[in-house]
């Protein structure tokens, strides 16, 4: 695999300091390139943010090519290839400012579902209601398996008849937070901010 340290958003030239507007998250989400007069290739990006990304295909396409990429888990982007190499190329997306936000959030929620399950969740004698839960550790040094019940930007809610204490710390993965409510079924961790920005 090669380098993730890629293309800035628009192109610099030689000897010129990186201009990227957005900080780039590592990833590895399976896509398809679209370009003009030939079939969808797959690829993988290696790198995204709401300006652009670093794309691993077979097939490159040339510079100031148009193209359209499908993210897993992310949807269709319009991109205009801005650096080529052997085995990678670099797109900055040829999107409107709202649609960057969406993008940025998507990728902040894609970062948090990926550091939530990080971790080795494998725990011996499941029952089948725990089949497919999430460890979960507390400060106070209790530990449970509950289900994730809904993870967003910010947060996760899980599904549990435990009712840990408000303000409590809790890990998840190599996500750490804070009980912040109870609910009905269960109880909502609020992260702490992450160190890697988005």
């Amino acid at each position: 695999m090669t380098s993730l340290s890629v293309v800035s958003d628009r192109p610099v030239s030689e000897g010129s300091p990186d201009r990227r507007r957005h900080q780039r998250t590592p990833v590895a989400l399976h896509g398809k390139l679209r370009t003009a007069g030939l079939r969808p290739t797959h690829c993988t990006i290696v790198d995204l943010s709401p300006g652009g990304a670093c794309v691993e295909t077979r097939s490159i396409p040339d510079i100031g090519q148009e193209v359209i990429i499908d993210i897993a888990c992310i949807g269709r982007i319009t991109g205009e290839v801005v650096r080529s190499d052997p085995f990678d190329f670099g797109i900055r997306f040829t999107i409107c400012s709202s649609a960057k936000l969406r993008l940025a959030n998507q990728i902040t929620l894609q970062f948090n579902r990926e550091r939530l399950h990080a971790g080795d969740r494998r725990v011996s004698d499941r029952s089948a209601q725990g089949e497919g839960a999430d460890p979960i550790s507390f400060s106070d040094g209790s530990t449970e398996l509950a289900l994730i019940k809904d993870v967003s930007l910010t947060g996760v809610a899980f599904i549990s008849d435990y009712r840990p204490r408000i303000g409590l710390e809790a890990r998840i993965g190599v996500l750490t937070g804070r009980v912040i409510r109870h609910l009905e079924d269960g109880y909502a961790v609020a992260f702490d901010p992450p160190s890697t920005p988005v």
